[in-house]
């Protein structure tokens, strides 16, 4: 019982050849495994008579007490969160580093929407996809909540979705509409009328766009 942090793919495929069959991964690294959640699925092929045993699949997952950021790559969204939490706590009082981080953000998950050359090297392998949405769930209600009372941390927030959203809407759009509905929930009540104004400018342009 732990955290999955790594698959040795190449290993799987070694097996899925030999036995031959596809084998379907049903978590990827990062996700709390325990014994009632299955790891894999193996589907059935042409020479599937012998397909590999429990034990020789177990030994090409590594379960451990902490995630890594080897294969998990939400993992290091969540820490970039924590980050941005830390310093807006009471005791740190650090909204520019919750603005910094809010950026990087923008930019990493940018790098989701762009179109790539890829090869495939294990074919009888599939693994699920990384969803953009829960990778923006990792990221932005955090800093909504704990900067809730910090405008520039709002404003630069809504900022962030509007930009992902004109990025690639067709990606973004739906997730980010959720997220600043959100995010101004939270901060509705601890913001002068001006700056609400201000804020509600871009929750509508996120609104309005995609």
């Amino acid at each position: 019982m732990g955290y999955l942090v790594h698959v040795d793919i190449p290993a799987l495929q070694a097996m899925a050849d030999k036995a031959g069959v596809d084998i379907h991964l049903a978590a990827l690294p990062g996700s709390f495994m325990h014994p009632g959640l299955p790891a894999l699925w193996i589907a059935p092929g042409a020479g599937s008579d012998d397909p590999p045993t429990d034990a020789d699949l177990c030994k090409a997952l590594t379960v451990d007490d902490s995630r890594t950021y080897d294969q998990d790559p939400r993992f290091g969204l969540t820490v970039l969160t924590e980050i941005a939490e830390r310093a807006l706590s009471p005791a740190v009082n650090d909204p520019g580093t919750a603005i910094d981080i809010l950026g990087r953000s923008v930019r990493l998950l940018a790098a989701c929407a762009e179109p790539r050359e890829v090869t495939l090297d294990h074919p009888r392998i599939w693994v699920p996809a990384l969803s953009v949405e829960e990778m923006m769930d990792d990221l932005f209600p955090p800093i909504a909540r704990d900067g809730a009372g910090v405008f520039a941390v709002q404003m630069r927030l809504q900022k962030s979705l509007l930009a992902l959203v004109q990025i690639a809407p067709e990606q973004f759009a739906a997730p980010a509409r959720r997220h600043s509905a959100e995010a101004m929930a939270r901060c509705r009540d601890k913001m002068l009328p001006s700056e609400r104004d201000r804020l509600q400018d871009v929750v509508q342009a996120i609104a309005a766009a995609g």
